[in-house]
């Protein structure tokens, strides 16, 4: 099993004729007016193509499936298939991995998926590198309603550093900083070690110091501060930024919720979803099929929007 990360966003469906932003059931209709006139039926696979016209590789989506409420579909971007190849390990014999050469005919091709709520308007992708990403939706209204155009908002996690600070009473259980050494003297001054101490070590400058503060009891109820004071921290530490750390993250609780950890630098934006691409059988690896795949990334981004269906409907009211 692998955790995947997810990324969810706010669509805007904006006219270009006078940059309003058009209603829920506008963009529901409009896109599925899309899919119903451009796509292809291909073995009960609707397949619709959103290359753009600068990229000489192909971008597709392909097992396209709707409800009145929902889209789901795969996102495939081609790559250039030097570099790959296939082998036999039992007589140990590599050949291409698709026959041929020309990149215009045939190729192979990475993956992701996408689940579009038109109620919400919101759409949820899985991220993979050098897939197609969010701006895969872009490219659907270039292509094919080239009179709007796309605005994508990311949604933080129910638990951001924003979250945090935006709620009634934010308390912080420790802070974890990590800092570069500019010089050899602050080792002297921290740690009380002599020059020559220093210099019978053979440091150099490629160093770090980690820092941690927590309460000195550090029992359940206390906390280096609370309230006003841990959002006072939290906009120091975001002040400072990456001029002086090069970490920082705070052990800390919302109210009356259980301590998570918040990170300054790393984003905020991500959910997860696990998911196993192959399963073992009598000692083999064997790769979960197409299909599988599928029916697997369906059911867990369905069920992953479903838990924070609430918080999404909240979050649209802001």
């Amino acid at each position: 099993m692998a955790d995947k990360k997810v990324y969810f966003f706010q669509i805007n469906m904006i006219s270009h004729k006078d940059d309003t932003i058009c209603t829920n059931n506008e963009f529901k209709v409009i896109f599925n007016d899309i899919l119903e006139n451009n796509t292809s039926n291909i073995d009960d696979n609707k397949i619709i193509n959103i290359t753009e016209t600068t990229d000489p590789l192909h971008t597709t989506a392909d097992y396209i499936s709707t409800t009145d409420s929902s889209v789901f579909m795969r996102l495939c971007k081609q790559k250039i298939r030097a570099g790959f190849s296939t082998r036999d390990y039992f007589d140990n014999k590599a050949s291409d991995v698709v026959p041929g050469n020309n990149e215009s005919k045939n190729g192979i091709e990475i993956c992701t998926y996408a689940y579009i709520d038109f109620d919400l308007r919101i759409l949820e992708l899985v991220g993979t590198q050098t897939a197609p990403n969010e701006r895969f939706l872009n490219k659907f209204f270039t292509n094919y309603r080239n009179n709007y155009y796309i605005e994508l908002l990311p949604i933080p996690t129910p638990h951001s550093l924003d979250a945090l600070y935006n709620c009634e009473n934010p308390q912080i259980k420790t802070l974890d900083l990590q800092i570069p050494i500019p010089n050899i003297g602050i080792l002297s001054e921290s740690l009380g070690w002599t020059d020559k101490e220093i210099e019978s070590l053979m440091l150099n400058n490629n160093l770090k110091v980690s820092l941690c503060l927590q309460p000195l009891d550090n029992n359940r109820g206390s906390f280096v501060c609370d309230t006003d004071a841990s959002r006072n921290l939290i906009d120091i530490i975001k002040r400072k930024g990456r001029r002086i750390y090069n970490k920082a993250s705070i052990c800390a609780k919302e109210n009356t919720d259980n301590l998570r950890t918040y990170n300054f630098f790393e984003e905020n934006f991500g959910f997860k979803i696990n998911v196993a691409d192959h399963h073992i059988s009598n000692g083999n690896i064997i790769s979960h099929s197409r299909d599988a795949l599928l029916e697997i990334y369906k059911s867990k981004m369905t069920q992953l929007f479903n838990e924070n269906y609430s918080y999404f409907l909240e979050y649209n009211k802001e």
